[in-house]
């Protein structure tokens, strides 16, 4: 009831603005029946830590056919809200200054704040303009205590070359191995080339130790050929993946 109560409070109500109401009650999802509100999609937030999610509709008093649908996801973490956000977000669709990112179409405007998650959807015959999507998501990110970091662990991505906006964090199975349980990919620009760089997250030391091993007995297994060698005092396999090839 507190989680519910906690995404519910951060909906503006009886509206946003004077032309737009909510057309019906905000409704409220625990992680159980988050399926009734979203099915097909459910899995996917719930290997994000997904805890509570709150619901409406805002209908225009000018005009009927325009609708506005509003989902306010709260997730385990910064991390997790910025990961689903990073799932949806668009390469070339237009950022905005709301959250600690947001991209808008013409259809949608989604953010990320702390650990929550926004999705602002046209749900009517008519999309409403721009400007609706942009007042109606300052007002939700202003609910939203907090500042507009990014995850910490965006650091490990801060490299030369590196497309801004393609960061994605995977909550599990980096690159479709279970013994990879989560971690970061990019985009980078490399000698006029785009190339994918994956950082693998783990709990501690002893666990980033035991993914090391995994992978290179999996190569071992797999016939691949693998070099090990130490580099900065680490640790470092670099070998042709079996699955992808062209990953190094």
């Amino acid at each position: 009831a507190n989680a519910d109560n906690d995404v519910k409070r951060l909906i503006p109500s009886p509206g946003f603005s004077k032309e737009w109401i909510i057309g019906d009650r905000i409704k409220t999802f625990g992680p159980e029946r988050l399926y009734e509100h979203i099915n097909g999609e459910a899995e996917l937030y719930l290997s994000y830590g997904f805890e509570s999610l709150a619901a409406t509709v805002y209908v225009s008093r000018d005009n009927p056919d325009k609708a506005l649908a509003v989902n306010v996801f709260r997730m385990r973490s910064l991390l997790d809200a910025f990961g689903i956000y990073s799932r949806y977000r668009e390469p070339d669709a237009q950022r905005l200054n709301i959250g600690g990112g947001c991209f808008i179409n013409d259809s949608q405007l989604m953010f990320f704040k702390g650990k929550y998650f926004i999705q602002l959807s046209a749900s009517g015959a008519a999309n409403p303009e721009p400007e609706v999507f942009v007042d109606c998501a300052a007002l939700i990110a202003k609910n939203i205590p907090g500042d507009l970091s990014e995850p910490a662990e965006l650091d490990y991505l801060v490299i030369t070359g590196l497309i801004k906006g393609s960061e994605t964090y995977y909550s599990q199975s980096v690159l479709g191995y279970a013994f990879f349980r989560k971690g970061l990919e990019a985009r980078v620009i490399l000698k006029d080339e785009t190339v994918r760089v994956f950082v693998v997250l783990g709990e501690s030391e002893t666990d980033v130790d035991a993914m090391f091993m995994q992978y290179s007995g999996y190569l071992k297994n797999a016939g691949a050929k693998a070099e090990i060698k130490m580099q900065g005092g680490m640790p470092v396999i670099i070998a042709v993946d079996p699955l992808y090839k062209g990953v190094t």
